[in-house]
This record gives C-alpha cells, sequence and structure tokens, in this order.
C-alpha cells in the first residue's frame, strides 16, 4: 500500500479551506486555487478528469504532493 507523501495532508487542507462544501473541483476552479492559467491548470489534472471536467480534492492534492 502506497503511503502518503509528507505535503499531502496540507496541500488537502488547503485546498479544504479554498473550495469549502465541495468534494470536486472543475479546472477553472483548480485554476482560480492555484493562482495559473486555465491551460496549466488543466496540464496539472490532465488525465486524472472524471467526465472530462472534475478531479476530487484528494487526486489534486497527491498530484501536488509529487
Amino acid at each position: 500500500m502506497a503511503r502518503e507523501t509528507a505535503t499531502y495532508r496540507d496541500n488537502l487542507e488547503r485546498l479544504n479551506e479554498l473550495m469549502p462544501g465541495s468534494e470536486m473541483m472543475t479546472v477553472s476552479d483548480v485554476s482560480r486555487a492555484l493562482g495559473v492559467c486555465r491551460a496549466s491548470a488543466k496540464d496539472i489534472v490532465d488525465g486524472h478528469l472524471v467526465n472530462g471536467k472534475w478531479v476530487s480534492k484528494a487526486t489534486l492534492a497527491r498530484l501536488l504532493a509529487k
């Protein structure tokens, strides 16, 4: 079983602060949360989108912790 990286929990906590009340984020949400352009946000989550539109906060936290 894979272990969490040291920053995973911190990333997830911050995403929960930025987007309370939702588990899933759109590419536009990711862009705003990370302060990057939409194209960069799409590159970050590419291959992890559900229905081509949504990414979970847990997945994004894991991607950012790599």
